[in-house]
Formats: structure tokens, C-alpha cells, sequence
């Protein structure tokens, strides 16, 4: 199961992921101390459906991450294999308000299609952390995104 979810082809790194002008900043990102986005990025793209104080307040919660998961480009042949074989069936869940990627090419949407056309897309309420924002609903969409 997927919850905004980079679903990233076999071959490339999550930074191949984002669109360009927000890519860079891994490049700039020193690997020793780590990645943090910036608050106002994470305020506008991830917690666009919660209160100032409370982005404030997850966001001084947070701590770097290191560089190379973003850039380290990963082997996932098996695991589409899989997806491919009908062995690994996967559902997709896309808060409709998460903005962390924009929409279109980079959207959210359109890495659930890579999943594969058996994939259960499902969509619920909220934004990138609808977790903290919409407890209630997300872990409806989760149960019913269990697959039989």
C-alpha cells in the first residue's frame, strides 16, 4: 500500500523525481549535514490544509535527512517484476489537497500508474500529512485500500 508515494522506476533515485527547479537542491545540499526543507516549501506544498502554529510546530519537529536518499538511484527490477506477475498487488492512496509535488507530470496521480493498471487507486480527504489533519477519514481509505 502507497500513501503519496514517489513509486520510483527501477534505475532512478527519488531526486529523479522531483520536477527540476525543486531538484536542485539536492545538488546544493551539503551530505554531511543532511537535507531539511525549507518551512516556507513545506508550509505551502505539505501543510496546506493545517494551521500556521501547527505547520510551525511539525516543522521544528523535523530533522535532516540524509542526502543519498534522495540521490541514490535504486534497483527495483523485482519489485515491478513482481507487480507485473500479478504476484504483488498494490493499492494507492492520494490525499486530493497534497501538493508536496505538483500536479501533472510530477503528481502524485501519475506515479500511482506506475503500479500497474490493477493498482486500487483510492482518494481521501486532506494534504501531505491528512495523518494529522484527517486522522479519521485516512485510516478509512487505508482499511478499504487492504487488498482481498
Amino acid at each position: 500500500m502507497f500513501l503519496s508515494s514517489f513509486t520510483v522506476p527501477s534505475g532512478n533515485s527519488l531526486a529523479d523525481e522531483f520536477p527540476p527547479e525543486t531538484s536542485a537542491v539536492f545538488a546544493m545540499a551539503d551530505p554531511a549535514q543532511g537535507l531539511l526543507l525549507p518551512f516556507e516549501l513545506i508550509r505551502e506544498r505539505a501543510c496546506n490544509d493545517m494551521p500556521l502554529a501547527d505547520a510551525e510546530t511539525l516543522h521544528a519537529a523535523m530533522t535532516p535527512v540524509p542526502v543519498a536518499y534522495f540521490t541514490d538511484k535504486l534497483d527495483l527490477t523485482t519489485f515491478y517484476e513482481l507487480i507485473g506477475s500479478g504476484k504483488l498487488k498494490t493499492s494507492y492512496v492520494n490525499p486530493v489537497n497534497d501538493i508536496a509535488l505538483p500536479p501533472g507530470e510530477y503528481g502524485w496521480e501519475t506515479r500511482a500508474q506506475r503500479l500497474g493498471p490493477l493498482c486500487r487507486i483510492l482518494h481521501t480527504p486532506g494534504a501531505h500529512y491528512a495523518m494529522t489533519t484527517q486522522p479519521t477519514e485516512l485510516a478509512d481509505t487505508l482499511i478499504q485500500a487492504g487488498r482481498d
